[in-house]
Parts: C-alpha cells; sequence; structure tokens
C-alpha cells in the first residue's frame, strides 16, 4: 500500500534547512524530472520544489 501523498505545507513550515534540502533535491538530478512526462516518481517532488525555490 502506497502511503499518502504529503499535503502542500505552507511556507512557515519551511525553515533555512528545509530550503538546503530543497536544493540538494533538485541538484541531484530532479531538476531533470520536470522534462519527463509522468512515470517518474521524483517529478511532483522536482515540480514543488522548483515552483516554491526556484
Amino acid at each position: 500500500m502506497r502511503p499518502a501523498p504529503l499535503p502542500p505545507a505552507p511556507p512557515v513550515l519551511f525553515p533555512q534547512k528545509s530550503a538546503s534540502f530543497a536544493v540538494k533535491k533538485l541538484s541531484s538530478g530532479s531538476l531533470r524530472a520536470l522534462n519527463s512526462p509522468g512515470g517518474n516518481p521524483r517529478s511532483r517532488t522536482a515540480r514543488f520544489f522548483h515552483r516554491h525555490y526556484a
């Protein structure tokens, strides 16, 4: 059974530590997932971080 998707967290819950984590996720290849159509489990995360931090 898949875990339920996380609800979008309000910006106030994203301290500097989470921001650096987002940058780490993007630089670790998640940004590439933005260009690939569905089927990539990382694309949703990459899109989220790209929208909020890029």
